[in-house]
């Protein structure tokens, strides 16, 4: 039984309310590993000290990382992807680095579901307002010394899998694709060009995103169309 009183109790949980915790954040918070290192804190023994993990967008051509007749989608999703603006995230490509310790791994499911279409994700992931990140930023994870980050998104999410929608590739059977890295066996990190966006993505099947704390005007105009 709890030595705690229900005061107490209460002042605890409106503490982290008000400081924005969600139900979500409280359940992490009860299993991490470390709650005698928090209480160091709480009584001034110990500080905590905010890790950043700069990552910045390394050029991304698909045809010589992927393969001959790989290409960055062009046009309307029910085009041949051969012409028309090339579909990725403006704002994403506006971004020269980014902190990844502050990026959103998203699955893109609704309450009940157990997998979605990765077109209908992708929709859904657009109208949120994220910014998708762009696979310029996963060949500098994958570039990285001991691939360190990627190391702490798996330590963090416990995920082996993440995807980049910032850029939509067309293969060279005109089919949509995103990139994707995965983590192996043996804890190397390594990249694919697949998920299909026609196929189903589950929970386990995250995309990395930033949330949109401001944006121009003019990166809000056509978001989604690749600069010329």
């Amino acid at each position: 039984m709890s030595s705690y009183t229900e005061g107490q109790t209460h002042q605890v949980m409106d503490a982290l309310q008000a400081a924005g915790w969600t139900a979500d954040d409280v359940t992490k918070f009860g299993q991490f590993k470390d709650l005698p290192g928090i209480r160091s804190v709480v009584r001034g023994h110990a500080e905590i000290r905010v890790v950043k993990r700069p990552i910045q967008r390394a050029p991304f051509d698909p045809a010589p990382f992927i393969g001959a007749g790989w290409t960055t989608w062009r046009g309307p999703i029910n085009g041949n992807g051969l012409e028309g603006e090339e579909e990725c995230d403006k704002r994403s490509l506006a971004l020269q680095e980014v902190d990844f310790t502050q990026a959103r791994f998203v699955d893109g499911l609704k309450e009940g579901e157990k997998t979605v279409k990765g077109e209908e994700k992708l929709r859904r992931m657009r109208e949120s307002g994220d910014i998708l990140l762009d696979p310029g930023f996963a060949v500098t994870l994958l570039n990285e010394p001991g691939q360190a980050t990627l190391e702490w998104y798996y330590k963090t999410t416990g995920k082996t899998y993440l995807d980049f929608m910032g850029r939509i590739l067309r293969n060279p059977n005109g089919n949509r694709y995103v990139l994707c890295v995965f983590r192996s066996g043996g804890g190397q990190w390594g990249w694919r060009f697949f998920f299909w966006l026609g196929d189903g993505w589950f929970a386990d099947d995250l995309s990395a995103s930033l949330a949109t704390l401001f944006i121009s005007l003019r990166l809000l105009l056509g978001s989604f169309a690749c600069p010329s």
